[in-house]
Formats: structure tokens, C-alpha cells, sequence
């Protein structure tokens, strides 16, 4: 099942068919952004090949521009604009069924984003070493042990994934 209720962490086993949601996303998005595409990429958990992750399709879009003829598109088709909750310069869109339960999360970004790069890059990283990405599944299972209600906190206490993400990246150069 795709999908977690406001505000909750619930992980599952991997699913290959998150692959395959992304790809349906991905003609979906492509549909309503166009030519302002630069890259489109799955990152998140469910594009970490075999760990448990919360069932929501994270993907990451660049875009040449973004103005409000596209946000009233996205939100159009059904995605809520939660703004740059982060401050990371990431426009995040929310793909919600019934209201609260979160299926999809599209950040958009503009050209050059260091976060966009650094999601690819650890998504890449974890999926070419098994020790680190288990490492990085225990501490998801962790995190769900002492923030189930609360997915802002769980999100946070990614030892700022800020952190891990560059640290990790080291080892790469």
C-alpha cells in the first residue's frame, strides 16, 4: 500500500512496484511542467534498493523557472503547494489521498541546487554500499521507535541528513 497518514512514520519492506509509481509520476509531471523539465529523479527511501522506507514516492524535479501558472497546475492536478518547509530552496508538493494520507512528495527545484545533487548522490551511494544503507535502515527503524506520531521529529533526527549526506560524500572523493 502506498501511502502514511499526516503526521505518522510507518515503515514497510521495500516494494519494487515504488519504481514503477515513480515512472507513472514521473509522465504525469512531465505532462503538466513540460519543456521547464531539466531532470527528473526518484530519491528518498523508496529509491534505496531493499531497505524499509516510509510508502511515499519521493521525487526531485529541476525546473528552468517556476511561476504561478505552474504551481496552480500542479495544484490542479492534485498537489498541495507546502511551500520550502525546509529552507533549502526546495518548492515541496504533496500528493495526498483522502485528505491526510501522504502518497507523494515532489520537491522542485531551480538549476545548480546543492540539495538536489546531494539527494542524488546519496541515493547513489546507498545503493553501491550495503553496509551503509543498512546502517542507514537501522536508524530509520530507530527513529520510528521514538517518533511513530510525529514525522516531523522523525525527519529531523536523520542525524541533520544534511550531515550524513555530506559525510558520506566524503568517502566518494
Amino acid at each position: 500500500m502506498l501511502g502514511v497518514e499526516r503526521n505518522h512514520v510507518n515503515l514497510v519492506e521495500h516494494d519494487r512496484d515504488w519504481y514503477f509509481e515513480f515512472l507513472r509520476t514521473e509522465k504525469i509531471l512531465k505532462k503538466i511542467l513540460g519543456q521547464k523539465i531539466l531532470q527528473i529523479e526518484h530519491v528518498g527511501s523508496t529509491s534505496i534498493q531493499g531497505i524499509v522506507a516510509k510508502p511515499i514516492i519521493d521525487i526531485a524535479v529541476v525546473v528552468r523557472s517556476l511561476d504561478n501558472s505552474d504551481v496552480v497546475k500542479l495544484e490542479k492536478a492534485g498537489y498541495e503547494n507546502c511551500g520550502d518547509p525546509m529552507n533549502i530552496g526546495k518548492m515541496l508538493f504533496v500528493k495526498r489521498e483522502h485528505g491526510t494520507i501522504s502518497t507523494h512528495h515532489i520537491g522542485i527545484y531551480l538549476p545548480d541546487n546543492e540539495n538536489f545533487m546531494g539527494s542524488i548522490m546519496f541515493r547513489d551511494f546507498l545503493n553501491a554500499h550495503e553496509q551503509e544503507r543498512k546502517t542507514y535502515e537501522e536508524l530509520k527503524k530507530e527513529l520510528l521507535y521514538r517518533y511513530p506520531d510525529n514525522r516531523s521529529s522523525y525527519t529531523r533526527a536523520i542525524p541533520p541528513i544534511r550531515v550524513l549526506k555530506v559525510s558520506l560524500l566524503k568517502k566518494l572523493f
